[in-house]
């Protein structure tokens, strides 16, 4: 009796659990074209996950990868949300002295 009570008593926390994990993966939120940042002042993997989790801070963000190498952050936001690079900026300043600028972009219109 006490076998069966637990396999059912699984079973309901399994399926209590399971199904709102499946709802929330099927939802995809509309996002905005990504934004590539310059950070400066990284030098460890630490660093970047500090200046990652900084990013990731901010609820208009929905996904940040930082390269060490390349001193990038490319963050892609919600759409329709804004970033507020003025904290942006003071919050990454006070996770280690970081500096983050919008990337300029190599197109060129000359001909």
């Amino acid at each position: 009796m006490k076998y069966a009570f637990f396999i059912l008593s699984a079973f309901l926390l399994l399926s209590c659990t399971s199904a709102p994990e499946q709802e929330a993966s099927n939802e995809t939120p509309e996002l905005a074209a990504p934004i590539t940042f310059t950070v400066s002042g990284m030098t460890c993997n630490g660093c970047v996950q500090s200046v990652k989790l900084t990013f990731e801070k901010d609820p208009a963000v929905h996904s940040v990868e930082v390269d060490l190498y390349s001193e990038t952050a490319k963050v892609t936001l919600k759409k329709g949300h804004d970033l507020d690079l003025d904290k942006l900026s003071e919050q990454l300043d006070l996770a280690g002295g970081y500096k983050a600028s919008i990337a300029e972009t190599n197109d060129s219109t000359d001909s």
